[in-house]
């Protein structure tokens, strides 16, 4: 049999997968739409009382451009993204600028 290394057959870049590869310095400097979240991740907001959720929506925008900037890279950028995730494909899961619900397959 041949060496070849085997490949997930999807991966699905959810907002976990995204902090962890936001954390990982080689992949931010490969892609630095990922430079945000790595922020967002390193520091933990305790300010103010929850009750309106400001932080949270701020940090769900956050995650929506990043998706959205991955969606956005060119056919060599995405093929990178592949190779450095070990998938034959990725899906992202993002609202468009209209707010409406997008599934990017590459």
């Amino acid at each position: 049999m041949a060496d070849a290394p085997l490949k997930r057959k999807l991966v699905v870049l959810e907002d976990g997968a995204l902090t962890a590869m936001a954390l990982n310095p080689e992949l931010r400097a490969e892609f630095p739409a990922l430079a945000p979240l790595a922020r967002i991740a390193k520091t933990t907001q305790r300010a103010g009382c929850g009750s309106c959720g400001r932080a949270g929506q701020e940090k769900a925008l956050v995650f929506q451009q990043v998706k959205q900037a991955l969606a956005s890279m060119d056919a060599a950028k995405k093929r990178k993204l592949k190779e450095h995730l070990n998938a034959q494909s990725v899906r992202i899961l993002y609202r468009n600028a209209m707010g409406k619900p997008q599934e990017l397959t590459f």
